[in-house]
């Protein structure tokens, strides 16, 4: 800042805008190269369920896998059902779903289309969905590679 002084008049303080607009250039620059644009971890595409009276009455039969997720009384995980096959657990269906859709599970390829229906019960924990979905959704290979397996995850709608 410059400070002015004149003989009988006050004292008027002048600002350097010079300075100051280059320093906002500087900031603005330094923060646009800066700037990182990633990919959002975990994102997957997910549809919501619909209610049963506005489902396509085609959705059980363009769909190849429907994961049924059963619940006892206290909303634990009681079952878990892939079309007509049952899993013990969560790696279980896991390497189902590599094999079935990967039979090369070191091959880094495009995914399929496949498409998988989530149907569970109204009071199941969430902590299971997250696990199914997790469990088909993708996989690391040897190499440490993130390899997409289903990519199409729905809900089924509620009956």
């Amino acid at each position: 800042m410059k400070t002015l002084r004149r003989k009988g008049a006050e004292a008027r303080v002048e600002l350097q805008m010079t300075a100051m607009i280059d320093v906002v250039f500087q900031l603005l620059i330094f923060f646009m190269l800066s700037f990182k644009i990633m990919a959002v971890e975990g994102e997957f595409n997910i549809k919501p369920a619909a209610d049963a009276t506005t489902a396509s009455p085609l959705l059980n039969e363009s769909l190849p896998l429907r994961l049924r997720l059963s619940a006892d009384d206290s909303g634990q995980l009681a079952k878990i059902q892939l079309n007509d096959l049952t899993f013990q657990d969560w790696p279980d269906l896991h390497r189902y779903i590599v094999q079935l859709v990967r039979p090369d599970a070191n091959a880094v390829a495009s995914p399929s289309a496949w498409e998988v229906v989530l149907d569970t019960d109204p009071h199941l924990r969430y902590e299971h969905i997250v696990a199914a979905i997790t469990a088909v959704h993708g996989h690391v290979n040897d190499a440490g590679d993130i390899l997409p397996l289903v990519q199409n995850i729905h809900f089924a709608p509620r009956r």
